[in-house]
């Protein structure tokens, strides 16, 4: 297995284990009823997604099953995941600006 094989896998079981987090942190914030919990799972949310569209990149890397992205999607996929994970500093900037943490 080559090593780009091996990041792609890599990238991909990472995906699937931010997505166990997201589900244990979303179950935690309901039983709890914590709002910085709450919150955390939220962003758990955004961050698993962003993870998952990489995973999907990985993936086309892999060629699994025949699944190969066309060209310049990956690209597109990649940007996407970028802003996603931006997207928790604007959310507290916003909850800031709005005094919601005062």
């Amino acid at each position: 297995m080559t090593e780009r094989e091996q990041l792609s896998w890599l990238l991909i079981g990472l995906a699937m284990f931010d997505w166990g987090v997201t589900g244990v942190l979303a179950w935690a914030a309901r039983q709890v009823r914590e709002a910085a919990l709450n919150e955390r799972a939220q962003v758990s949310f955004v961050l698993s997604a962003a993870a998952t569209l990489v995973a999907i990149i990985a993936a086309s890397q892999l060629e699994l099953f025949g699944f190969v992205l066309p060209a310049g999607f990956g690209y597109g996929l990649l940007v996407i995941a970028v802003i996603a994970i931006s997207v928790p500093q604007v959310m507290w900037i916003v909850s800031l600006l709005i005094g919601r943490f005062r």
